[in-house]
Order: structure tokens, then sequence, then C-alpha cells
């Protein structure tokens, strides 16, 4: 199966091109993006500075205004997603910001709907008015931040103010049922399109367990002077019976309940899956990271240890590397002189990123994934998508190397920034696991070692449950560099 992409000219053409990419990415066929020649009713497409011949393919998936008209000759099916005007002279500023109305839980809204109707009905032409291209470009490339920031005292978009919470679709991969349309419209158009490859194993969808070490000892002198002093530990406690400055003076890392988090959560149990893939800081050590790996020659060995066991081992960045390639190298550089690995992907410290800046930082350093895409203070699909996508500089027009891995949730989300009851909390990561299951995509879920002991009584138990349950369902659970290959071969089968 092959379909030919179509957007017309003009100064957004990469812009469209890219969300059409990946539209039709989650159709999991062989494409050619082209571009409409020559005025807006003409049949010449290029691609690239060559013509494009319609016998090559099976169906045509056109993007533009309604005045295109389908493809001369032997009529092609065709789905016609009709343009809104989103990418249009309000493209740059908070008017291209769609106001929308809560929308109900089941809900995948079309952000664009565009006004004009096709100029007449054509044979095996699907006309659609919903703009599912503008919608899924406003999603993956981080438009809303761009264009209308709400950021939170950490220089992060604000969760609870972003669109996807606003309007509440959060809780959908709503990328996936915009594919979806297409390809139930293609359907009509004549073509049916097989759903795409299955995860290995022909799992219904895949987990991505993770795990964010940012405090790798809760025993330390430094948590000690900070009891001592008021000061907070940085460790979440149970505000009724606070532990003592002396609960925490180290007794060895043997005894540390932190490092045995750290192990536990590798171990694997039978009916639980085991986290796979370990973040770990490196690089400048500043007031928000509690160490380095380079600085700690024992937890070098932990992650050294996890990387031989088969597990992944990957770049937690420092919180203040988040802009500048350099930054991005030396850590890389740090992290592969203590650990002999040098790491494929990187999850931001505090999940602090901005787009295109971040993304354009982290591909120039030369790391191929970053897991960071989610919401601090608030669990679902953040980008509208379970599934990975390459990330856009929309500032320079281009699609990047670097891949992006959405994160669903997060356990300090759910307790810290929700507030949750566990039991709540639980219902909530089911729900999110069930939507991943519903469209083939993936659930990625962060876990803390240091989420243990006090001020977490009753979560501990509440992750297990929710762990056997997902066990149950018999995803795929690879670490996220396995993951990432896969749906490359899914999503681009001539690659």
């Amino acid at each position: 199966m092959r379909l030919l992409g179509l957007v017309p000219p003009g100064p957004r053409q990469p812009h469209a091109a890219y969300a059409l990419e990946e539209l039709m990415r989650r159709l999991g066929v062989a494409r050619t993006i082209g571009v409409w020649g020559g005025e807006a009713d003409s049949a010449e497409v290029v691609a690239g500075s060559q013509p494009v011949s319609a016998e090559r393919f099976d169906g045509i998936l056109a993007y533009g205004p309604a005045s295109i008209r389908a493809w001369p000759g032997p009529p092609k099916p065709t789905v016609h997603v009709l343009a809104s005007g989103f990418f249009g002279d309000d493209f740059e500023s908070a008017a291209s910001v769609p106001r929308l109305r809560p929308q109900g839980s089941g809900q995948s809204p079309a952000l664009f709907t565009a006004r004009d109707s096709p100029l007449s009905q054509q044979e095996r032409v699907v006309a659609l008015r919903e703009d599912w291209v503008a919608s899924t470009y406003f999603l993956l490339a981080g438009h809303e931040e761009r264009v209308m920031p709400a950021w939170d005292d950490h220089g992060r978009l604000d969760g609870p103010r972003a669109l996807p919470a606003r309007a509440g679709f959060i809780g959908r991969p709503v990328v996936e049922d915009y594919a979806a349309q297409i390809r139930e419209a293609f359907a009509r158009a004549g073509l049916a399109i097989a759903p795409r490859q299955p995860w290995p194993g022909a799992a219904p969808f895949a987990a991505l367990l993770t795990a964010d070490v940012d405090l790798p000892r809760r025993n330390t002198w430094r948590a000690v002077a900070s009891r001592l002093l008021g000061r907070p530990t940085g460790m979440p406690v149970d505000s009724r019976s606070p532990p003592g400055a002396l609960s925490y003076v180290p007794r060895g890392d043997e005894r540390d309940p932190y490092l045995a988090s750290l192990l536990r959560l590798a171990r694997e149990r039978p009916g639980r899956p085991s986290v796979q893939t370990f973040f770990f800081l490196s690089g400048r050590h500043g007031r928000r990271d509690p160490y380095v790996l380079q600085s700690d020659p024992a937890l070098a060995r932990q992650a050294v240890d996890l990387a031989l066991s088969g597990r992944e081992i990957a770049l937690h960045a420092p919180y203040d590397c988040w802009l500048n390639a350099s930054d991005y190298a030396q850590a890389l550089d740090s992290f592969e002189a203590a650990t002999g690995t040098r790491p494929c992907g990187v999850r931001q410290h505090f999940l602090r990123f901005r787009c295109p800046q971040t993304w354009r930082a982290q591909a120039e350093a030369g790391l191929v994934y970053d897991a960071s895409a989610g919401f601090a203070s608030y669990e679902g699909f953040r980008f509208g998508t379970s599934l990975p996508f390459q990330a856009f500089d929309a500032e320079r027009g281009r699609t990047l190397s670097l891949w992006i891995i959405p994160l669903a949730a997060m356990d300090t989300t759910l307790r810290a920034y929700r507030g949750f009851e566990p039991k709540d909390a639980e219902e909530q990561l089911q729900r999110l696991a069930g939507q991943a299951r519903r469209v083939g995509g993936a659930l990625s879920l962060l876990l803390h070692n240091s989420s243990t002991g006090e001020g977490w009584r009753g979560w501990e138990e509440i992750f297990d449950s929710f762990l056997a349950d997902l066990a149950e369902q018999n995803p795929w659970t690879p670490t996220v560099a396995q993951f990432l290959d896969s749906w490359q071969r899914i999503a681009d089968p001539e690659s």
C-alpha cells in the first residue's frame, strides 16, 4: 500500500507536510509527500524537484482549499482534507489558538474546521471539513506554547491552563483518532487500508515503564542539615508525623531505602512487569540537581549493572540543561565517562523543556529521543498522541532528527500536583491504559525510586496493583529505545 500526500505551496508548506506525514505514519503505509504546483486548481505535483506520477500510488491524501481538483485521468481513491485557514495570516499569533468548549470524555474534537465546502462531488473523492492536518500540527508541534504560553514557576507550560486540559480531551490520544477518521474516509472512497503492523508478539499495546533517579539515597548529611534548619529535604513526608533529623543519618548504601527501591523497580517478579529504562542525572551540577553521575562512582556502578542486566540507561538532563546543545554534549560526555555507555535518549529533570528550543538543542547534540513529553502538573496525552513523533522546529520550518516519546503519567503528578487519593490515581491510570489499548498505542509511565516510605503510604500498593492488572492485558514492555526502533519499522515500512 502506497499513498501520495499532497500539500499546497506557500510559506507553511513544511508545517503542513510535517503534520500530514505524522498522520500517514499512524496509517502504517508507504508514502510520498508532494506539493501541488502552480495555481490552486492545478494538477501538477512535484516531490522535491521531480514530477510525480499518480500511477505509482494506490490513493491520494490531499490537503488544501476546496478549489484543488482531483487528479486528472483515471480516478484514484482520494481523501481531501479541506484547509481551515489555520496556516494563514494569524498563524504566528494567539488568534490561532482555538476556543473550544469543554468536550465530553469520549470526544476527539477537530480543533479546526474548514468553512468552505467542496466545489462539486467528484468520483472516488471524499472531502472532510474537519481539518485533521491543522489539528495534528497544533498538538504535535507544541503550537500553543509558542504563540500563547502560560508558564509555571519552572518556566514550563502549565498543564491545567493548556488547551488539551481546558477542553477536556487530554485523556484521549486524539491524533490516533484523527488518523482513524482518515482511514475510514479512504474506505468510503473505495480504498481499504489494512491495520498497521502489530507490536512484537502481537501485543495489543505497549507499556513503557521508566524511572527517573532524582534522589538515589534518602539518608544523607545534606538531608540531616536541611531537617535541622527546617528546610525542605526534597522528599515527600507525612505532615502528621514528619521524620526527625536523625532518621536521615547515612547508614551505608546497603541499608538505604531509596537504593533498595531502585533495585526493586528493576527486579523481575512473576505477574509484574518491571522498569526497563532508567534515567540518571549527569552533566553540570546545579542547585536543583541532587547529584550528578560522574561524581558518584557507587551509583555509576549501579547504572552499569542495570545496563548489563538488559535495562536501558539514559540521560536525565540537569535542571539548567535545556536550551544549549553544548550543555547536552557535556552531559553526554560525562555520562559516558562514568558508565562506558553513551545514551541515545534523554528526559528533562522536572520535565522542563521548551518547544522547539529544547528539541533543537537535543537534536544538535546527537540525541535520538526525548521522553519528557508530558505535563508535570497533569496526567494524560499532552501532545494528543500515545505514539512517537518527530520533533518539528516551527521557528525554522523543518523537521528535526529527534523523536519525541509521549509521557502519559508520573507518580508525583498524581500524588503531589493533582492531589489524588491512591485509589483515584489507580482508576485514572487504568483509564489511560485503556485509551492506549483502544488505539493500539502506548502507555508511558514514570516512577521514581524515591516514591517509597513516608509520604507514600498506600501508594506503593496501588502502583503494584496497577502493574499486576497491566500484566494481565499482555502489553509489550520494551525499553524506550526498543520501542522507538519498533515504531519506526511499523510507521515507515519501506525505511
